[in-house]
């Protein structure tokens, strides 16, 4: 049995870590396969928080357990899980399966017996436990948001910004022309308004 208990991420920004406890089985020497049948599992985040407890399902070689824990304020914490399991594993013996009597006409010479490899369980209980140290920083880092302007969706940006402005300029500069050159024709010379004949 091999416990792996892990706390993701290892360095903490904003207090939450992901705590998992994964339990895979291996059958023991001279046995062939083996499989979880029950047990119970409780992990404690180390903060004073409520225990969190889980029940081992029964069947397979891999169980998994997993929770999200927000640590309130900064400090070193310890969590730790204990495990109760109970499995249950398979071996094979070379043994007797049926005998029989042989006899013939003139005697019966006893027994004869038939070998077979033959399929045994055998049930047992295991106790586990394990802590993992956590360091929750007391400033934790802000998470950057996206930056406007980097990378090619801000030069995409900044081309239409351009676009537009020049755009409007040019209009705006096509209009002041306009208004000019009709000024140039109503007023001719004295500054008073003339029609054109």
């Amino acid at each position: 049995m091999i416990p792996v208990f892990t706390a993701t991420p290892n360095s903490l920004d904003g207090g939450q870590v992901t705590l998992d406890l994964q339990l895979m089985l291996f059958p023991d020497q001279g046995y062939l396969s083996a499989h979880f049948t029950g047990g119970l599992v409780t992990i404690n985040p180390g903060d004073g928080s409520p225990l969190h407890s889980f029940s081992i399902g029964s069947g397979g070689t891999i169980q998994e357990f997993s929770f999200l824990e927000k640590y309130m304020s900064a400090g070193t914490y310890l969590p730790s899980f204990i495990a109760s399991i109970t499995y249950s594993e398979n071996s094979l013996q070379h043994e007797v399966v049926y005998s029989y009597v042989s006899c013939n006409r003139f005697s019966c010479p006893g027994s004869i017996a038939v070998y077979g490899d033959v399929t045994h369980t055998s049930s047992a209980r295991t106790n586990l436990s394990g802590d993992i140290s956590l360091s929750v920083p007391s400033n934790p880092a802000p998470v950057p948001g996206p930056t406007v302007g980097v990378g090619f969706p801000g030069v995409a940006f900044t081309c239409v910004v351009f676009i537009a402005w020049w755009r409007r300029m040019h209009r705006a500069g096509a209009a002041v022309l306009i208004a000019q050159r009709l000024a140039q024709r109503c007023c001719r010379g004295n500054g008073n308004p003339t029609m054109a004949a």
